[in-house]
């Protein structure tokens, strides 16, 4: 009896660390997942297009979405209609509300209006305010359609992160990330336990 035990113990611990190891090998492969592409186009989305939540916060991206893409078809009608350099005028606005590091900056607009038209003086301001409101809701529209998107993202990643494997193994770029996560543990398994154990 007194030598069952130290096996009975050894198996014990042995187990907990391949259990330890599994878990660390799925948080890595979960880490490197695109959560709001996710779906499309793979096996998972007919696994979850039922999901109401799912369903409701994607909506709300897609309406959020079009909003920003009809203020930037108003921003670039207006400037081509009043702006005989409007390409310049785009291109000043592309690098912030386009971009991605920059977007969440409004420019400064200290930059050379070439009217169309020759108008006065009182005409010209309120056409550029007029610009440089159309230019803010761009920006504004484009904030709210990237905290969609985040806020869809954070979903994703819970209700997936949550998944059993056999689920996750639909979407095939997993299986491949969960293979590199395993060879990266067998190179070196303790630095890899101590990075992605506990997350």
């Amino acid at each position: 009896m007194k030598k069952i035990l130290p096996i009975f113990f050894l198996l014990l611990l042995t187990g907990c660390f391949n259990d330890k190891a599994e878990v660390a090998i799925e948080n890595c492969a979960d880490d490197r997942i695109d959560y709001v592409t996710i779906y499309i186009d793979t096996p998972l989305y007919d696994h979850y297009i039922k999901n109401k939540k799912y369903i409701q916060l994607s909506n709300e991206l897609d309406e959020k979405q079009k909003s920003y893409n009809l203020a930037i078809s108003k921003f670039e009608i207006f400037i081509k209609r009043n702006y005989s350099n409007y390409e310049y005028i785009l291109s000043f606005y592309k690098d912030y509300h386009y971009g991605i590091k920059k977007d969440l900056k409004h420019p400064n607009a200290n930059y050379d209006y070439q009217h169309n038209i020759a108008k006065d003086k009182s005409d010209r301001a309120l056409i550029n305010i007029e610009s440089e409101g159309l230019a803010e809701t761009v920006l504004e529209t484009k904030i709210q359609a990237r905290a969609q998107s985040l806020k869809l993202a954070k979903y994703v990643k819970e209700k997936f992160s949550n998944e059993k494997l056999k689920i996750k193994f639909l979407l095939e770029r997993y299986a491949k990330y969960y293979k590199k996560c395993e060879l990266n543990y067998n190179k070196t398994p303790k630095t890899f336990l101590a990075k992605w154990s506990n997350n």
